[in-house]
């Protein structure tokens, strides 16, 4: 299987000077918020079948995510090869298994300066996988990086939020990207109402339940042992 990675003067009238010095230190400004997945090669293998019911479901995220990113698919079974808009291969089974960890198809391998991060295998994961992309794409780490390399200071990580135990008495909650998991501590409410004024509740620790986030905290010894302790749940458009 074939991979390819890529990706003073004279014052005339007006402001002189001065308008010179504007623009130099409005470039200055905006480029610092130049969003860093514009900074960041993102590649993306997409391993699928045409006679896969799941790569089916999946086609759609598929497809709207290769309007962002560089996708490149590598296509597995009999038949003729996809038209997709973007470039289709044989794939590798071999290859597949023991590079990308593959089991099974549909199933993505992210790379981010050519280096191999995060595999989301499965259709509900894929259709969720833009966040997970991004998060990676502004420089978050994996779960498996945190968990790997001990990170002192604030960090971002991506991954799916898990819980474990009885929701209101002894609810554990871990953050993982198939792979790894850390324990998280709880930063939304268990519980809440509606607000008289909005009649909308608030964000609920059970709405990001197997649900892909972007966290921003640290690592913090508790009796349990470590727990990463979020600051700020990132926004991920």
């Amino acid at each position: 299987m074939r991979i390819v990675t890529k990706y003073g003067t004279n014052r005339q009238g007006g402001f002189g000077p001065f308008a010179g010095f504007l623009l130099i230190a409005l470039i200055v400004f905006f480029s610092s918020y130049i969003p860093a997945a514009e900074n960041t090669h993102i590649k993306i293998l997409y391993f699928f079948s045409t006679t896969c019911r799941h790569c089916i479901d999946a086609r759609p995220s598929v497809l709207a995510l290769s309007k962002e990113f560089n996708i490149q698919g590598l296509q597995f079974g009999e038949g003729q090869r996809a038209v997709l808009p973007f470039p289709v291969e044989a794939g590798d089974k071999k290859v597949a298994q023991e590079v990308y960890g593959v089991a099974g198809v549909p199933t993505m391998a992210v790379l981010v300066d050519g280096k191999y991060k995060q595999k989301i295998a499965g259709a509900p994961d894929i259709q969720d996988a833009k966040v997970i992309i991004k998060g990676l794409a502004r420089g978050a780490v994996t779960v498996t990086e945190a968990a790997d390399k001990p990170r002192k200071g604030e960090f971002i990580v991506t991954g799916w939020i898990i819980a474990r135990g009885e929701y209101f008495k002894k609810a554990q909650f871990f953050i993982t990207d198939r792979k790894s998991e850390l324990p998280v501590k709880a930063w939304l409410p268990l519980e809440a109402v509606k607000s008289p004024v909005s009649k909308k509740r608030p964000k609920l620790m059970s709405d990001v339940i197997r649900k892909p986030v972007v966290l921003k905290g640290s690592m913090k010894k508790t009796a349990a042992g470590s727990v990463f302790q979020v600051k700020q749940e990132l926004r991920i458009d």
